[in-house]
């Protein structure tokens, strides 16, 4: 059964892989019939459940009545109109000092954002913040199925109730879901292509506005070259890595062209000593199989004004 609100905004429709759709007022989806898709408000939930009468292991007291089903899979999606940290300082709870310590720590694609356990005694679930645009954040809650960790002294049992969607089969439909994920923003970028120097255009003949909104260690100087990227490496998923210096320290950044002149700050660090920083960044936020291109500052010209000519692919 599934429970949908009577407005234009959210649809279902099967597709010819048997998968359904779910379309809201921002981001849609693909997910497998098994799972049952639920609105309540801005949140849509898919989840799954099976027959299986066990005490509530998340019931620390000891006096609630059992549970007659085992919920295997259940995740929720809502869109905010604000930036991770804003909505995170805004809701009161987890610590934005906290989240901003936890960068998703493999590739989500287009999305880059922040990754954070919320539980304990193995009840809980995990948080992702992920960054659709500068002031949109798609916010995604997977529960813990506790019946099946090992501490549990019926895990196993649990693990063998008929119809139970398994620890690695929910890890593999929860990675399908997340693939298929697509907004207004990244659906109309994969239908507009754009080259490297018209990224390289806009940043540059933006930089002066896109660097002070959106980047921590941005130097705040009026000469004309001092700020600029020294180099921009094109990484795969209209992401690219800039280096650049501040107060005699050079700081490598994240960014993701939204089109026009938007450009998203996903994360930064001072370039340490060793080659691999910028190797981890390509891992984190780029494409594994992917060509790079290499563009870097090279004029002498003496003035006020840089070209985006200036940058020239090594």
């Amino acid at each position: 059964i599934q429970t949908l609100p009577d407005t234009d905004l959210v649809t279902e429709e099967p597709k010819e892989n048997n998968s359904k759709t779910y379309s809201g007022p921002f981001i849609s989806f693909t997910y497998p019939p098994l799972l049952t898709l639920n609105q309540t408000g801005e949140t849509a939930t898919l989840k799954h459940s099976v027959p299986y009468t066990h005490q509530n292991p998340c019931d620390f007291k000891g006096d609630a009545p059992p549970l007659t089903e085992i919920t295997d899979f259940s995740v929720s999606f809502k869109v905010v109109d604000k930036s991770p940290k804003e909505y995170v300082q805004s809701s009161g709870w987890p610590d934005w000092e906290y989240v901003s310590k936890n960068p998703l720590q493999e590739n989500w694609g287009p999305f880059g954002g922040y990754k954070i356990g919320a539980g304990v005694e193995g009840c809980g679930q995990d948080i992702y913040y992920l960054i659709i645009s500068p002031n949109k954040t798609l916010v995604i809650r997977q529960d813990y199925v506790t019946e099946f960790n090992p501490r549990e002294p019926d895990y196993k049992k649990s693990l063998q109730t008929p119809g139970i969607i398994t620890p690695s089969q929910s890890e593999l439909i929860f990675k399908q879901i997340i693939s298929s994920i697509t907004t207004q923003i990244t659906a109309q970028i994969r239908s507009n292509t754009l080259s490297e120097p018209a990224v390289i255009k806009s940043l540059i003949e933006n930089w002066k506005k896109i660097a002070p909104a959106i980047i921590p260690q941005y130097p705040q100087s009026n000469v004309a070259f001092y700020g600029y990227p020294s180099t921009i490496l094109f990484i795969a998923n209209n992401r690219i890595i800039i280096t650049y210096e501040n107060s005699n320290n050079e700081y490598q950044a994240v960014l993701e062209y939204k089109g026009g002149s938007d450009f998203t700050y996903l994360t930064g660090q001072l370039i340490g000593s060793g080659p691999s920083d910028i190797q981890k960044l390509i891992a984190m936020y780029g494409s594994t199989t992917a060509t790079y291109d290499r563009y870097t500052f090279t004029s002498n010209r003496q003035g006020e004004i840089v070209y985006p000519s200036d940058w020239v692919m090594e």
